[in-house]
């Protein structure tokens, strides 16, 4: 027999039970391990105690255990004040982008991976999208959650695959549901599900998109147990109180206005009491071609809107009408999201 060798065999046992049995020094008894180690000091070679390891009934079995999936992504989301902070205490500034019909796509089977990496590389952190909406009020989506098979199901996967990406995900619920969801129970009974589908992930419940005409009343919501707001309302009009743990804003857009609106609505609603983090989330668009009141095509503005709602507010979204269509940047919008970017990042 081979005596003096016990350290060396010792840990040759313990790697083999490791690697061919997914056990740790912890998991292995005294019993079992001097019984190994009898076998390598009467001379057993280490390519034969592997092969007795890998064939035995524990080694088969665990080559051939499920695979447990990663565990989802967590983003971590912190709120202090009117700021998003993170593990640190060090304030974050939420850098949104439309996505609105991302799930309806994302239901559908649609690759969102072309519009995930496009915002990795432009800097977005945030995506807001619509759960729900009627193609005869917006033009673009058609998405009913009473009519829409795995609606529900599929909720807390899709924020998952977005967080681990390094999204979060802003949720409008409540988008035309005077098309998609009329009856106030039934709305009710929609928010808590959403909720209990959601809650966990690194999401921003969001009431809904402009209430005072897409039939929803943001006074009626429960707390879902997570962040969120009531949602938000057209032209410049205040958020709803009382606040949930954040706020949503749609600031003016006609120009010049926008930008004096860009520093002086913040301030505004801080001074008549808001006291929870302040998202602007539909201010002027971005498109390829200007359109007065509504849409622009500048780049310095872009720069300009983003650097005031850094400094101003908790968080701001890119509203632009690739988003609004949930595709690829064309050119012009391209270019307005990377000078967005630089001046969201002025925080």
């Amino acid at each position: 027999m081979i005596l003096d060798r016990d350290p060396e065999f010792r840990e040759t046992v313990l790697f083999y039970y490791l690697t061919e049995l997914g056990r740790r020094a912890d998991q292995v008894s005294a019993a079992e391990l001097e019984e190994w180690m009898n076998h390598c000091r009467n001379g057993m070679t280490g390519e034969k105690l592997q092969q007795l390891f890998h064939d035995s009934s524990e080694g088969v079995a665990y080559r051939n255990r499920p695979i447990e999936p990663d565990p989802p992504t967590k983003i971590h989301l912190e709120i202090r004040g009117i700021d998003f902070v993170d593990p640190d205490g060090n304030r974050v500034v939420l850098r949104g982008t439309d996505q609105f019909s991302a799930y309806r796509r994302y239901l559908d089977g649609v690759d969102l991976t072309p519009l995930i990496e496009e915002s990795k590389e432009l800097g977005f952190n945030m995506w807001r999208v619509f759960m729900m909406g009627s193609a005869r009020q917006n033009n673009i989506l058609e998405l009913v959650p009473s009519v829409t098979p795995g609606y529900y199901d599929h909720l807390g996967s899709f924020a998952n695959f977005l967080n681990a990406n390094g999204i979060i995900l802003l949720a409008a619920v409540f988008v035309d549901a005077q098309d998609c969801m009329p009856n106030r129970d039934d709305q009710l009974i929609h928010w808590g599900m959403v909720a209990d589908r959601l809650r966990g992930t690194s999401t921003l419940l969001s009431g809904g998109n402009e209430f005072s005409k897409n039939g929803f009343d943001p006074t009626v919501l429960p707390n879902p147990g997570m962040f969120w707001s009531r949602g938000s309302d057209q032209g410049d009009r205040q958020p709803v109180k009382p606040y949930g743990s954040f706020a949503e804003f749609h600031p003016r857009r006609d120009l010049p206005a926008s930008l004096l609106d860009s520093v002086a609505s913040p301030v505004t609603l801080y001074g008549w009491g808001l006291n929870v983090p302040l998202i602007i989330d539909e201010p002027i668009g971005f498109a390829e071609g200007d359109k007065p009141g509504s849409r622009s095509a500048d780049p310095r503005l872009a720069w300009r809107l983003a650097r005031h709602y850094s400094t101003e507010a908790a968080g701001a979204v890119y509203h632009n009408d690739s988003g609004m269509r949930c595709q690829p940047m064309s050119t012009r919008v391209l270019e307005c999201a990377q000078e967005w970017v630089k001046g969201m990042k002025i925080n």
